[in-house]
């Protein structure tokens, strides 16, 4: 393909749901590809972050090695698989990986300071560590981070590198796939009971009860995915579970959020809206609602502060006869946009009452959830639900209008 013109803020020449299709090579030369797609200003700033991300796998690899990269060469072991994790590219398919993404994560989990360097062990340790923790238990290792959120941070993005792993598009590895899935699972899953239970949040413990609420959830229903790919669910079953993991999902946010940010319960919200308003709503099965990762929801592309077209997003929507539909920037009211997005990704907003406040907009999503929870207990169990719908309704109406369906 063509390199494209140089090109101002608002004039790139691929959607990003293309260059999700077409930048589908091996993951450690995604920001070569990405800037000869773009060109232009982007061109200039993906290869500056190519340089880097290549002095942050040398690093990642032997944190003893001087790269001659300043930056990375000031991390402690910890800080460089962060930095390699949230500077991979939000749109990098991850292609041949996993076993980098795995070393980062087993590096987040441990997360050695400046003078302790991991040993080659450290992999077999996250795997046994993270792998045996029971449903509802919260490991020794989670507790101590409630007093340290640069430890409860970096236990948050191993979680998240994970369940990256698990999306990684290689139907020859599903195995593997599956396996990752579930270690994302109990590392979110016991940071998610770690802080729901607790009365009082900092303002970086909200953050991570969010994030762990939506990727424990995101880990349960790519698992099921991968189960019906394997062909161990018929539809019938699949269904029957899909419906109710998503009203855990909905019960689940409901008992955090009075935890969360109005931000927050909004992206909560709505990625339970879009599963059930595209699948349940309609009486199948056919899209695939994936929360976006932390390297996905706020790269380190350093596009936002040349201000060059951002490349984040909060959800991804698939129908699998056609790959990726919609790639979702969820705002919570009209004209909440500092920065443009690049083309191709569906800013949803006014959902909401436009003239509400932060109250009644809280409410609003409240009832919707409310609402959402009875009509999937009708599905689930039979039971009719009585109780009144024009919420969901509403939401479910703007979502298929949105979607065009």
């Amino acid at each position: 393909m063509a390199i494209a013109e140089s090109l101002t803020t608002n004039e790139l020449t691929h959607s990003a749901a293309e260059a999700l299709t077409v930048l589908d090579g091996n993951f450690d030369t995604y920001w070569q590809q990405f800037g000869e797609l773009y060109g232009g200003d982007v061109q200039i700033t993906a290869e500056n972050n190519q340089t880097r991300q290549t002095a942050l796998t040398t690093r990642l690899y032997d944190p003893s090695t001087h790269t001659g990269d300043r930056f990375a060469d000031s991390l402690s072991p910890a800080d460089v698989a962060e930095e390699w994790y949230m500077g991979i590219g939000g749109l990098n398919q991850l292609r041949g990986s996993s076993a980098s993404m795995l070393l980062a994560a087993a590096t987040l989990w441990e997360s050695p300071g400046v003078n302790q360097l991991p040993d080659s062990k450290i992999v077999t340790r996250f795997i046994t560590e993270s792998g045996t923790i029971r449903r509802g238990q919260v490991p020794e290792r989670m507790e101590r981070a409630l007093a340290d959120p640069i430890l409860l941070q970096h236990i948050s993005l191993a979680g998240q590198a994970t369940l990256d792993i698990a999306r990684i598009p290689e139907d020859e590895h599903i195995s593997e796939r599956m396996f990752a899935a579930d270690l994302s699972f109990q590392i979110n899953n016991g940071l998610f009971k770690l802080l729901v239970e607790k009365p009082e949040l900092l303002p970086e413990q909200k953050r991570v009860l969010s994030d762990s609420l939506k990727a424990q959830y995101d880990a349960k229903f790519e698992s099921l995915a991968l189960k019906s790919t394997k062909g161990e669910l018929n539809d019938n079953d699949y269904d029957a579970i899909y419906n109710q993991v998503l009203i855990e999902q909905v019960q689940d946010t409901l008992k955090a959020a009075n935890k969360i940010t109005n931000g927050d319960l909004h992206e909560q919200y709505f990625l339970a809206l879009m599963r059930y308003a595209l699948n349940t709503w309609q009486e199948q099965s056919g899209y695939k609602v994936m929360s976006a990762t932390r390297r996905q929801d706020e790269p380190h592309d350093g596009f936002a502060p040349k201000h060059l077209p951002k490349f984040s997003f909060d959800a991804i929507v698939v129908e699998p006869s056609r790959g990726v539909l919609e790639l979702v920037q969820l705002k919570i009211s009209q004209g909440v946009n500092s920065s443009p997005y690049a083309n191709g990704i569906m800013v949803l907003d006014s959902i909401l009452n436009p003239d509400s406040s932060n109250t009644e907009s809280r409410n609003e999503l409240l009832a919707g959830l409310n609402q959402m929870k009875g009509l999937l207990k009708e599905v689930i169990t039979g039971e009719i639900h009585l109780g009144n719908d024009h919420v969901i309704h509403r939401h479910v109406d703007r979502i298929l209008e949105r979607f065009q369906l």
